[in-house]
C-alpha cells in the first residue's frame, strides 16, 4: 500500500525547506560572485546545482522552479506533483532529472 502524502509540508518540513532555500540562495550568490571573478580572470569553471526529491509538494517546488537560475531539478517518480512540476520545469527550459531511489 502506498503512503498518503499531503500537499502541504508539516511544520518540520517547512523549517527544512526554509533552510534549503536559504542555502540555495547562498550557494547561488557565491556561485554568481565566483563566476564574475572568474570571468574577469578569463578562467572558466562550471557549477551544477541539483535540487532533488521534488514532487510531493507543489508550492515549494514551484517557488524553486521559478528561480531565475539554470538549476537542475530532480523529481521522485509516482509522487502527487512530479509529472506536473517536471513538465513545468522543462517548459521553462530547465534541466529535469528523475530521482530513482535504489530501493525502487
Amino acid at each position: 500500500m502506498h503512503k498518503q502524502y499531503t500537499p502541504l509540508p508539516n511544520k518540520g518540513n517547512r523549517k527544512r525547506l526554509g533552510c534549503l532555500l536559504i542555502v540555495a540562495a547562498l550557494l547561488l550568490t557565491s556561485a554568481t560572485s565566483f563566476a564574475q571573478e572568474t570571468l574577469a580572470s578569463q578562467e572558466t569553471y562550471k557549477v551544477a546545482i541539483i535540487i532533488e526529491d521534488l514532487g510531493n509538494n507543489f508550492k515549494p517546488a514551484k517557488t524553486l522552479i521559478d528561480l531565475p537560475y539554470q538549476l537542475t531539478y530532480s523529481f521522485l517518480p509516482n509522487r502527487p506533483y512530479s509529472k506536473r512540476l517536471a513538465n513545468m520545469a522543462a517548459s521553462y527550459g530547465k534541466e529535469v532529472m528523475v530521482h530513482l531511489p535504489m530501493q525502487s
